[in-house]
């Protein structure tokens, strides 16, 4: 039956099956499989209709993956773990060999292994490294003036513009210009979204490089929202996202944040801010979006782009496997790892070495 439907209809059975089901049915259906293995054009009208927000983004990823891994890796994305284990080859035990894991890393570096799709209101693109954050990993997204508009943004007149508190600018800015950030690792087709729905807390006027509390008609507007933290770490306890800036420093002071030894913590922030500007007929526009990955410099422990890809290619493997555990260590721990201390053990486990199952390969030769 499914072969006498048009193609734009036979389509639509896809966007009603979950991601593990598509294999199947292109098993049992030849008209599917066919129709599964089309042109592109027709899977970035299906990612356009699923995600009107992101579908354009993400079709101006190809030709690095076809619009139809594109769809499933976005259609299997789940929210990044914010603790994920260290492995046991990155437990360095002193300086020297953290020197030689970073010199590792540069080596294996692939600056466009991941992809950014970041969504500012209704509106997404795709992010870049930021090439002039050398020392402080970020990405950036500056869209054609004409792309965005926010004409529900209300700001206050004024001298009520600094009375406006983080409640008051939440309601009056940050619903409307909320901000996500996707990532997808194109090696394993695999996407996670870091946050979602970030709303901005705070809105100053900025003149060049002056700030101002009041409204200035040729300035640009600099909001910031609340930022996300991430922490790779064999502790048995996990750290909250909004894990605060005090509590920070006391692990900093402690010594606990760094990347040497079994007991240290590695750290990193998502920290999303916009800068808008009123263009000459007076429509909101955003300039550009700039995600610092490096805020608060006496803290983070991964600054550059390397430090911060590897992190994020590691974070996605360990979310999309389950069997990536937060269990306690085995009592034959080595001297590096003390369970009596609540260490984690920090391997892949819980799972069974089975080989795939003919459904799985025919999911994978279906997409």
């Amino acid at each position: 039956m499914l072969g006498a439907l048009p193609d734009d209809i036979n389509l639509h059975v896809v966007d009603f099956c979950a991601p593990d089901c598509v294999g199947p049915l292109a098993v049992s259906s030849r008209a599917q499989r066919d129709l599964l293995k089309k042109d592109d054009l027709a899977w970035c009208g299906r990612l356009v209709a699923r995600w009107p927000r992101e579908g354009a983004a993400l079709c101006s990823v190809r030709p690095r993956a076809t619009a139809r891994q594109l769809y499933r890796a976005f259609d299997t994305r789940k929210d990044a773990r914010t603790n994920i284990l260290r492995r046991p080859e990155r437990c360095v035990g002193n300086e020297a060999s953290k020197k030689i894991l970073y010199r590792r890393d540069c080596e294996n570096a692939d600056p466009d292994r991941l992809v950014f799709i970041v969504c500012v209101g209704p509106f997404a693109g795709e992010a870049e490294w930021d090439p002039n954050s050398d020392l402080a990993a970020g990405v950036r997204w500056e869209p054609d003036a004409s792309e965005t508009r926010f004409d529900d943004v209300k700001l206050p007149e004024g001298t009520e513009w600094h009375r406006m508190g983080s409640e008051e600018c939440e309601e009056a800015v940050g619903v409307h210009v909320a901000q996500t950030l996707h990532v997808i690792d194109m090696r394993t087709l695999r996407c996670v979204t870091l946050f979602s729905d970030m709303l901005t807390w705070s809105v100053e006027v900025m003149d060049g490089y002056a700030r101002y509390a009041l409204p200035e008609d040729d300035g640009n507007l600099q909001a910031y929202s609340s930022d996300t933290a991430f922490f790779r770490h064999n502790l048995l306890t996990e750290f909250p996202e909004d894990y605060g800036y005090g509590r920070l420093e006391n692990l900093y002071d402690a010594g606990r944040l760094g990347s040497v030894g079994a007991y240290a913590i590695e750290h990193t922030m998502a920290d999303p801010t916009l800068q808008l500007f009123h263009d000459d007929s007076g429509v909101l526009r955003l300039k550009h979006v700039h995600v610092n990955f490096a805020h608060g410099s006496a803290f983070v422990t991964m600054r550059s782009h390397i430090e911060v890809s590897e992190f994020f290619i590691d974070m996605i493997e360990q979310t999309h496997d389950a069997a990536w555990l937060r269990a306690p260590h085995p009592a034959d721990a080595t001297a590096w790892f003390d369970n009596g201390n609540g260490l984690a053990d920090n391997r892949r486990r819980g799972v069974r070495e089975m080989g795939p199952t003919p459904l799985a390969l025919a999911d994978a030769g279906a997409w």
